[in-house]
C-alpha cells in the first residue's frame, strides 16, 4: 500500500503492476559489537557502518534500545534516537524527486547493537523514469 501511495504521488500510476509486482525485499539483521573499551568519554565513537546511502526503493530499520544510527545534514552528523518498536523508512529510488539520505551507524559504550533491516527492491536490471 505505501509503495503504491508513493508510486501514484511521483505519477507513476502507469507503471504501478509492473514495479509492484513480483515484489523484491532483502532482509538483514545486523549485531554491531560494542566497545570493550572505556574511555569515560560518551562521545568517544567508533565507526560500525560508514557513511552511505541506499539505492534500493525502500528501507524499513528497527534497532533495540541502543542508538547509534547517525543522518548527515549540511554536512553534520545528527543522532537519530528512535525507539525499538519504531520503524524507521525512507526512500531511495525516485529518479532525483526524492533522496535518500546519507547516513551512518556509530558505536558508543559497551552495549551491542542490534538492527533489523528490510529493503524493498525494484525488480532487477528495471529502470523508469519519472515524468
Amino acid at each position: 500500500m505505501l509503495k503504491r501511495m508513493i508510486l501514484e504521488n511521483l505519477e507513476l500510476k502507469n507503471h504501478i503492476d509492473e514495479l509492484l509486482n513480483p515484489n523484491y525485499f532483502l532482509f538483514r539483521f545486523i549485531h554491531y559489537k560494542g566497545s570493550s573499551i572505556i574511555s569515560g568519554d560518551e562521545n568517544n565513537k567508533t565507526t560500525g557502518l560508514d557513511g552511505h546511502t541506499d539505492g534500493n526503493f525502500l528501507t524499513f530499520i528497527s534497532q533495540n534500545q541502543v542508538n547509534g544510527l547517525q543522518i548527515n545534514k549540511n554536512g553534520e552528523w545528527i543522532d537519530v534516537n528512535i525507539s525499538p518498536i519504531l520503524m524507521l523508512f525512507w526512500l531511495a529510488w525516485t529518479n532525483g524527486r526524492l533522496h535518500s539520505p546519507l547516513y551512518r551507524v556509530t558505536i558508543a559504550g559497551e552495549s551491542d547493537r542490534l538492527s533489523i533491516q528490510l529493503f524493498s527492491l525494484s525488480k532487477p536490471g528495471h529502470f523508469i523514469e519519472t515524468p
